[in-house]
């Protein structure tokens, strides 16, 4: 009876000592296996984050290239750091520059792509569909430029406005307004949807703003990378491992996005996984404000370990002395393979200091409690260190290495804020310090942790960046002064001159004068452009040593230079631009062959309390160097806001950006004035009219040209104005060119600065065929004083219409210096009568004589003549009677719009 329970209860036992042996087994393979998980996984999170953090730090440095280069973003140079970039991290996939642009600019701005060989530019956004099509027009795009490597797919993003985007338009706000990168993942419809993109702002200037206000004001775009995560944790997370990657928010850990997730692909359903917990770690990775958790589980698969759970009952008892001895063999294994992987360990941890021993970058690495434990070669050099004094010894000694240690930020604090369990990896931003040596040196703290968020110590490290920073130190440099002189440019001179109402003082008198040499291109055409370089600089010499003490002199372009003086009294001031004015009244400069007499205008003001900005100082300066042209030149002139004349260009001025507006938005009008012949003083039936220009006003009232035309001429603006004419006169009358009379002809005026414009004939031939006008319709007048001021040109111009086809009237005959003897010379077909003359021709003998003078001339020499201001039916009487050809005047029509005149040709008849 007991040998029969005996056999039971024995073999019951061997079933529970195999069944404990072979548990106890698996558990110890398993804890092997688990532990050299966790040490390769704390490895593989680490290179993770070197690859990251080499890509954000070459997309900061992208930025500051950018934010120092004078013209700002460079195609070429971004393909090339793309091109590097995507070669020494086969992860990237991208490299994009988007930019702002206002909708105001964005003509401006396609143009200039254009000459870049960007022909195509144009906003875009991706629809519902997901298509990618062109956007309505909006206030401001930021649209990408630039998308390297290129490729049919990625070459459709050129042009996407990421403001479409509203995970993008959120990322580059908080970008921008925390000057940092900020990691997304990739929108819907991206290039690669799986992707990570890292942004980083851009500005205008090369002075980031200080608060994010002013930051999300002055951004003018950015860059970003696009990283396939995928590629980055195959390459580093062995097979067999399971990996999945999450996006963390700034924010809230809890607002988070799957970027990739390995366990969808993979499962194991192994009895393995049911009496052990797999090895599984977790990793955060912060890029920016926001963070990258990296999961890795690795799973305990029957292929990893035999449990032998098949083995049976039976054969138990009879192996039970086999199974211990397998048991105790299998135990054996496992130590060696354990005793293995810490041989590994120990091979990895020499690999890494031979790494940081070759490596140019400065490390020194401290335990916990902040005693430094290492420091490689570099920082030795670096720092001219003597590491057997320094190890062992405070971290926080090695502030004193550098000349402004309170700069070093983290460093120089308790050490407190790196012993919080925030992340894996959590470091500061760099500092730039200067060593005692006077080397410059980015410098940055980074504390480490384990898994548990434990503290392990802290690593400092270093690099030299002198020749970087002397190449930004002569980047700003070229970006404030002159090329040429090595003076101040007009960027710095504004600048000074807004620092200057910021800091006003009553201790100190500034005042602001405008240099216009005289005659500078006379010495420029006859002795050279060397030679003209050579004066401006020794000029430039010449005023900063006799004006040393002066706040700063400036060439703000050509020959115009900018000087701000300063003094203590207005007395002392007064006296200081004396001395300007009698400076240049004896300057002369020699070349080895001629002699030159240098003479300048001046404009002068003081800066005062009622200057808001700078563009109030600037206006006033400009006035006044204005107005010492006009005096004659070799003149100072001291701003007066009581002085006529320069209330006069005040006046001018006002109608500039109307002007400009006009010209830009199309709002010009061109309306009309009959031109009637004078046999039948009753009933007109005009066959040939005047375009004339207006310009929309407030409350529906209309300006004329008396308003705005002598601003428009100041500032070189007529002829823009006048292809403007010809460009809309000759649209509107193409709409109508089957349904205008044969007979009908439409004058346009030219101006004296078109007069001179060699280009104008071949525009205005362009314009004939683009609109298909027969060159008959059209005469062109150029007035008396245009033709005479500018001869030989004048009379190449009006050849040339002429034989084009166009007629010509010679406008305000008799007003100017013309003599008949000119108008001899001169081959026009119309002969337009100063209105001065006509309008009092019924009571005035002089003017009657006048106009029958030179209708007679006129008619000598086979010209037509029209008169000019008719008003009333006495004078047209008298006209007739001398048998000028035509009138015009209010008798016979006001000037009315051209768009009703070509809707009903036939004007109302005049009674």
């Amino acid at each position: 009876m007991k040998q029969m329970l005996r056999t039971p209860l024995f073999l019951l036992s061997c079933v529970l000592v195999f069944s404990f042996s072979a548990y106890q087994c698996a558990r110890l393979s398993h804890q092997s296996e688990q532990k050299s998980f966790e040490q390769n996984a704390a490895g593989i999170a680490n290179d993770i984050y070197k690859d990251l953090l080499s890509i954000v730090s070459d997309l900061r440095s992208i930025g500051s290239l950018h934010q120092t280069s004078p013209n700002g973003f460079n195609y070429a140079q971004h393909e090339h750091i793309s091109a590097t970039l995507a070669e020494r991290i086969t992860a990237v996939d991208a490299s994009v520059r988007f930019d702002h642009i206002d909708h105001i600019d964005l003509p401006r701005y396609v143009e200039e792509l254009r000459e870049q060989g960007m022909f195509s530019f144009q906003p875009k956004f991706i629809d519902t569909d997901g298509k990618i099509v062109a956007l309505p027009a909006r206030d401001s795009y930021l649209s990408v430029i630039s998308y390297n490597p290129g490729s049919p797919s990625s070459n459709r993003f050129i042009g996407l406005d990421l403001l479409q985007l509203p995970q993008l338009r959120s990322a580059i706000k908080e970008s921008v307004a925390r000057y940092n990168v900020v990691a997304i993942a990739a929108p819907d419809n991206w290039v690669n949807e799986s992707d990570l993109l890292i942004l980083f702002p851009s500005f205008y200037g090369n002075q980031i703003p200080a608060d994010p206000e002013s930051r999300l004001l002055q951004t003018d775009g950015g860059y970003l990378v696009s990283i396939s995560l995928e590629r980055i944790l195959k390459k580093y997370i062995p097979a067999g491992t399971i990996a999945a990657a999450e996006l963390h928010s700034a924010q809230s850990n809890s607002e988070y996005k799957a970027l990739y997730n390995e366990s969808e692909k993979s499962s194991d359903a192994s009895l393995m996984n049911y009496l052990f917990k797999p090895a599984q770690l977790d990793y955060r990775i912060p890029i920016g404000h926001s963070a990258l958790t990296i999961y890795m589980s690795s799973p305990a698969s029957a292929a990893r370990y035999n449990t032998g759970t098949a083995i049976a009952v039976g054969l138990v008892c009879l192996f039970i002395y086999a199974a211990l001895v397998s048991a105790f063999s299998t135990r054996k294994r496992s130590m060696r393979t354990l005793a293995e992987k810490d041989s590994a360990i120990a091979r990895e941890k020499e690999r890494a200091q031979v790494t940081l021993r070759s490596i140019n970058d400065a490390v020194i690495t401290a335990d916990s409690n902040n005693s430094i434990d290492y420091i490689n070669p570099a920082a030795e050099r670096l720092l001219n260190l003597n590491p057997d004094k320094l190890l062992s010894t405070n971290l926080f000694g090695i502030v004193d290495l550098f000349t402004h240690p309170e700069q070093i930020g983290p460093l120089v604090q308790t050490g407190a804020d790196f012993k919080k369990p925030t992340s894996i990896l959590e470091e500061s931003s760099p500092s730039t310090l200067l060593t005692k040596d006077g080397l410059v040196v980015s410098l940055q703290v980074s504390a480490l942790y384990d898994a548990a968020q434990n503290l392990h110590g802290t690593v400092v490290t270093m690099r030299d960046i002198s020749k970087e920073h002397a190449l930004t130190s002569e980047l700003a440099h070229q970006a404030t002064h002159d090329a040429l002189t090595g003076i101040a440019n007009r960027r710095h001179f504004e600048n000074s001159i807004n620092q200057l109402l910021g800091v006003k003082s009553e201790n100190v008198k500034y005042a602001v004068s405008y240099i216009d040499l005289d005659q500078f291109k006379l010495i420029n055409d006859t002795a050279g452009h060397a030679v003209g370089d050579e004066l401006l600089i020794k000029l430039s010499n010449d005023l900063t040593s006799q004006f040393s003490d002066a706040a700063l002199l400036a060439r703000l372009g050509g020959d115009e230079f900018g000087l701000i003086l300063s003094a203590q009294t207005e007395a002392q001031l007064v006296a200081r631009v004396s001395d300007l004015y009698a400076f240049f009244q004896t300057y002369y400069f020699k070349t080895e062959q001629q002699f030159f007499s240098v003479r300048a205008c001046i404009g002068m003001t003081h800066i005062r309390d009622h200057h808001r900005t700078m563009n109030d100082v600037l206006s006033e300066v400009d006035l006044a160097c204005y107005a010492a042209k006009d005096s004659g030149r070799n003149t100072l002139h001291i701003y007066d806001p009581d002085n006529k004349d320069t209330r006069q260009r005040q006046g001018e001025m006002q109608y500039l950006p109307i002007l400009q507006t006009a010209l830009k938005e199309n709002r010009f009008i061109l309306y009309v004035q009959a031109i009637a012949p004078t046999d039948d003083v009753d009933i007109f039936s005009p066959t040939h009219y005047e375009c004339l220009l207006r310009i929309p006003g407030e409350n529906g009232q209309v300006i004329t040209p008396f308003k705005f035309i002598l601003a428009a001429e100041r500032y070189e603006m007529m002829r823009d104005i006048d292809r403007w004419v010809i460009h809309h006169a000759f649209e509107q009358i193409s709409s109508f060119r089957h349904t205008i009379p044969a007979d009908h002809r439409f004058s346009i005026n030219l101006s004296g600065q078109s007069a001179v414009d060699d280009t104008l004939p071949s525009f205005i031939q362009a314009k004939l065929t683009e609109f298909r006008i027969a060159p008959q319709t059209i005469c062109f007048e150029l007035t008396e004083t245009a033709v005479i001021s500018n001869l030989s040109q004048a009379q190449q111009l009006i050849g040339y219409l002429r034989e084009t086809g166009c007629s010509i009237a010679l406008d305000d005959f008799g007003s100017g210096v013309c003599s008949f003897g000119y108008l001899k010379n001169l081959q026009v077909d119309y002969l337009k009568i100063d209105g001065q003359f006509v309008k009092d021709i019924t009571h005035d003998p002089i003017d009657l004589e006048m106009v029958r003078s030179i209708n007679n001339v006129g008619k000598a020499l086979g010209i037509k003549t029209i008169a000019e201001f008719v008003e009333t039916r006495e004078v047209m009487q008298t006209l007739a009677g001398l048998s000028v050809d035509y009138a015009q005047g209010y008798y016979i029509s006001k000037p009315f719009p051209l768009t009703d005149l070509l809707q009903d040709i036939q004007l109302p008849k005049v009674a």
